[in-house]
């Protein structure tokens, strides 16, 4: 049954995109720059702090940015404006984690949600002073012409996984990479440790490194800790795609916990969930509860006023190389 249903995907996947690589549904331009941030897998490989960076990396470089992003699993409708730049008005059910996100971290760069992505970055291109809009999540969203497409590839993911969902982490063939224009070959945390030949060895012209950094933010102290300084009883939790990753990048960076928690992706934290994690807390008598970014802007504040919560902030550290190929690529055009 798993077989069929990643043959099927796959069928579904390589018919769109024949339709789309030989015209016969049509991709629309528009009259400034468009970069388009995506990857391959089901699960996140860093597009939000990707997306983070290249907002910031712009903005000091004189361009305007705006971004447009499908904004998954909100609990509103349409096209919405998260932000003009300065005020924020959804609230996170409303726009979706990784938008909301973005708009806590960015200032004078307005974000909209839209599954209309065409639409979206026409409304910012008319409203509002931008020059260069930025795409959340749209690799596989191929009815708007891009002038830079980065892809992203998790150099952590082991090979036996580059297959199709259900078999398989991915939403389309692997081989599908080739129609980027850049790929960022992203691991998970700065080592010494080499890439697996098998993306070392991927040919393409404009091919990237790069890798996250991690700070460990303390909400109740408002202050940053090292990994070594985090001794007491842990409770670590996260509702994000691939948890494993944040469950190893604590390991990575020495800090043990007693208990481990994942929840679904995209994990909605209501009063019973909360209270579950309240009643562990209390059994276990932990001191820190350590938790991603993304999972603690939906946290009541009942709750985050209540305990010692550490964020584990990643942020993309990339390559002078990688910069300069934007830049003029950007010039260019």
């Amino acid at each position: 049954m798993i077989s069929l249903l990643s043959f099927i995907l796959k069928l579904i996947s390589s018919t769109r995109n024949y339709l789309y690589d030989n015209n016969f549904f049509k991709i629309k331009s528009i009259n400034i720059p468009i970069i388009s941030v995506g990857n391959l897998e089901l699960g996140g490989t860093g597009k939000t702090p990707t997306v983070l960076f290249l907002a910031k990396f712009l903005s000091k470089n004189n361009y305007n940015p705006g971004i447009v992003s499908r904004g998954y699993k909100r609990s509103s409708s349409g096209q919405q404006l998260v932000t003009d730049g300065k005020k924020i008005f959804l609230s996170v059910k409303e726009a979706g984690d990784e938008p909301f996100l973005l708009a806590q971290n960015l200032k004078n760069i307005p974000i909209v949600v839209n599954k209309d992505r065409f639409f979206a970055s026409n409304y910012l291109k008319s409203k509002f002073n931008v020059n260069i809009i930025l795409l959340d999540d749209a690799f596989q969203h191929r009815n708007i012409k891009r002038d830079i497409d980065i892809l992203l590839i998790n150099t952590n993911t082991p090979i036996k996984n580059l297959n199709l969902f259900p078999s398989g982490v991915l939403r389309e063939n692997f081989n599908n990479y080739r129609r980027a224009s850049v790929l960022l070959l992203c691991d998970k945390i700065k080592s010494n440790e080499p890439i697996n030949n098998f993306y070392k060895k991927i040919r393409f012209k404009n091919k990237f490194s790069c890798y996250f950094v991690f700070d460990l933010y303390c909400t109740k102290t408002f202050s940053y800790l090292k990994p070594k300084e985090i001794k007491e009883n842990v409770f670590a939790f996260c509702g994000i795609g691939n948890p494993n990753s944040f469950f190893k990048t604590l390991q990575e960076l020495n800090i043990k916990s007693n208990i481990l928690k994942a929840f679904k992706d995209h994990q909605k934290y209501n009063r019973k969930v909360v209270d579950n994690i309240i009643d562990t807390i209390t059994k276990n008598n932990i001191y820190y509860v350590i938790t991603t970014e993304k999972d603690y802007i939906k946290l009541p504040k009942f709750f985050t006023a209540q305990f010692r919560i550490i964020i584990l902030k990643l942020a993309l550290e990339t390559n002078v190389n990688f910069e300069n190929y934007i830049i003029k690529k950007l010039n260019s055009l």
